[in-house]
């Protein structure tokens, strides 16, 4: 794929077409974030994006939501904030309530890694009543999932449960394993506060078992780190030194 976007890339550019030279762009911006490499695509996103800004093309805000993804990855939240700020705003001005409420779900996900809990649970619950009032169930089941997760870190456990729960109502038996290792992680840290480490470690060993094949560090590094404190907290020291230092 990112052969024949690059090569889209370099013919639009040498013909001058500036509304395929965007999409192009756009398109190998997001390959390349796929494929981790992210300086890359950094580089050719903000190449493209005055040309997009500039003629007014949709592609805008797609090159901005893909920029604020890339520097999520690697960790610069401010950035990430105002890429994201800046695609709600076209959304906002397309009123389009799909994408509107996809644009607050990723603010509430930076808010979310910067522990902010109550902005992420603001924007997150924004994006919630929107995808209700319009029935829309994309990415539904992801959403209850972070909400749970906020509610988890802010201490209100069974809130946290009832929402995890919702989530896995919604997709019931055709969850998706990106999904189910999210939920696991989020049940094993209520239970993980709530000190019921026996339950904890079950979702957590399920949930790293999935990050596992899915070859998704984050939640393999976010697994190790609760599983080695529970083996601290049980007084299963060589478990827990061997378990960080996996992490």
């Amino acid at each position: 794929s990112l052969d024949y976007a690059t090569r889209a890339f370099e013919l639009s550019l040498s013909y001058g077409d500036s509304a395929n030279y965007v999409r192009a762009g756009r398109m190998r911006g997001q390959l390349l974030r796929k494929l981790d490499r992210l300086d890359e695509s950094l580089y050719i996103l903000k190449r493209v994006l005055p040309t997009a800004h500039y003629n007014k093309l949709s592609e805008e805000k797609h090159i901005l939501n893909t920029l604020a993804i890339v520097y999520t990855l690697k960790a610069n939240y401010d950035k990430a904030l105002t890429y994201h700020f800046e695609s709600l705003l076209i959304r906002e001005r397309e009123k389009n309530d799909e994408e509107i409420s996809i644009a607050l779900n990723n603010i509430g996900f930076i808010y979310f890694k910067l522990k902010n809990f109550d902005r992420a649970l603001e924007y997150y619950t924004r994006a919630l009543d929107i995808k209700r009032r319009i029935n829309n169930r994309y990415d539904l089941d992801y959403l209850l999932i972070n909400i749970g997760l906020c509610y988890s870190f802010k201490g209100e456990y069974k809130k946290a449960m009832k929402f995890i729960e919702e989530a896995f109502d919604v997709c019931k038996n055709n969850c998706d394993s990106a999904l189910t290792m999210e939920g696991e992680c989020s049940l094993g840290v209520s239970f993980f506060e709530l000190s019921e480490y026996k339950q904890a470690k079950q979702h957590f060993e399920k949930s790293y078992r999935l990050a596992m094949q899915l070859d998704d560090k984050r939640f393999q590094l976010e697994n190790l780190i609760f599983l080695a404190r529970i083996a601290s907290r049980t007084n299963e020291q060589k478990d827990a030194k061997a378990l960080l230092y996996n992490a």
